[in-house]
């Protein structure tokens, strides 16, 4: 399991990438994805968020913006409301394919590298 903070991260079971509010998690085993789950905080009423695929060929929208899901933690000894989206994917990807996440309304994406 590799675990990184930064514009984009590698993953080979499990990568975990954040950019500003926008975070991702990918989970799997190689270059076979089982699942991706964004979280932006704060909350945001009727936030969206997508999944896209970059690779060689360029950019291609995975799955468009959608409504997201609403989730508090109570890390540190403080309450912290955010959104989050959870997408099932269950396919092998090209190796060096970049996951990345976006929200509707924000700039910036966070990504995490499939590799082998």
């Amino acid at each position: 399991m590799l675990a990184a903070v930064g514009l984009h991260s590698l993953a080979q079971a499990t990568g975990y990438a954040e950019r500003g509010p926008n975070r991702i998690v990918v989970r799997g085993s190689g270059l076979y994805v089982k699942s991706a789950t964004t979280s932006r905080s704060p909350h945001r009423y009727k936030a969206q968020a997508r999944l896209v695929m970059e690779a060689r060929h360029g950019v291609r929208q995975l799955q468009p913006y959608q409504d997201t899901n609403w989730g508090m933690s109570y890390r540190g000894g403080g309450e912290r409301d955010y959104d989050y989206r959870t997408w099932t994917l269950n396919r092998r990807f090209p190796n060096g394919t970049r996951l990345c996440s976006e929200w509707k309304g924000n700039r910036g994406r966070a990504c995490v590298i499939i590799h082998e």
